[in-house]
């Protein structure tokens, strides 16, 4: 394994596990009724993703770069390549879908500081002090409880987000990187086909806004009101990171030689048009 690409999955790992860990942020604003303060602190987590995807998009260029020069001999090695990327985000995912329930203590500790404090600088000093390592190790150690009193309960919830959430990660994953390869195998299109990555992600954002996001809401807010208990909310929890396991770890495997061929397609046609 060559340094760009232990760094390229090092920085993928970091970027499916701050995704994945803002499940267990919604789950602590749900139980301490701070869901304006949750969102303050998934967009900790999402800065965290960005700016991994801010130093990891260049070695992925140099990546592509290297193998265009000689397609016909480096085209299938960059493939395997971007195969380990994608199986670094399972890692990341599965380690962050194991630690949910813990990180939502976490998080909920992290709320109530917040609330004397005011400042998620002083909030993020506290937890990174080397004094309470050993305390956040032991939290997250513990052996995870998905609920309290209450059994997780599947009753009412929508099967359609779930099966969506699946091929909505699927593709996320995969979008750039099926472009990217569509890039390096065809250089005298590499612009065109890395430009339509968007067109891989926006039908992934369309599902998301239609299926994914209205029907988790729809539930969470209702255990924020009270008419579903705790159950339902770890339910549908569950339910999104097992999607985000099967869309990571498997689908977007099946799928990214398929979409890498869709996007060559799409390419050669626009170039058809002009």
């Amino acid at each position: 394994m060559t340094w760009p690409l232990a760094l390229v999955c090092a920085f993928t790992f970091f970027i499916h596990f701050a995704e994945t860990s803002a499940m267990a942020i919604r789950v602590a604003g749900v139980r301490s009724g701070q869901l304006a303060t949750a969102g303050s602190f998934v967009n900790i987590s999402l800065l965290v993703s960005r700016l991994s995807n801010m130093f990891q998009a260049p070695l992925l260029g140099v990546m592509v770069d290297q193998a265009s020069r000689h397609p016909d001999v480096l085209g299938p090695a960059l493939a395997q390549s971007f195969r380990g990327v994608i199986a670094s985000g399972f890692v990341g995912t599965a380690l962050a879908a194991l630690l949910v329930p813990n990180l939502a203590i976490l998080v909920a500790k992290g709320m109530e500081h917040f609330k004397q404090d005011a400042s998620i600088i002083k909030v993020m000093s506290k937890a990174l002090w080397p004094g309470r390592w050993p305390r956040l190790t032991r939290t997250l150690l513990k052996r995870p409880s998905f609920h309290g009193k209450q059994a997780v309960t599947w009753e009412g919830i929508p099967r359609v987000f779930l099966a969506v959430n699946v091929l909505v990660t699927a593709i996320y994953t995969i979008g750039v990187l099926s472009a990217l390869l569509a890039g390096a195998l065809n250089p005298e299109l590499k612009a065109t086909a890395i430009q339509l990555s968007g067109i891989v992600n926006g039908i992934a954002t369309i599902c998301l806004v239609l299926f994914v996001d209205p029907g988790s809401a729809h539930v969470i807010d209702a255990v924020v009101a009270g008419r579903r208990h705790e159950g339902h909310m770890w339910a549908v929890v569950i339910s999104l990171t097992l999607g985000r396991l099967l869309g990571v770890g498997i689908l977007a495997q099946i799928l990214f030689l398929p979409a890498t061929g869709y996007i060559n397609w799409a390419a050669h046609w626009l170039t058809g048009l002009l």
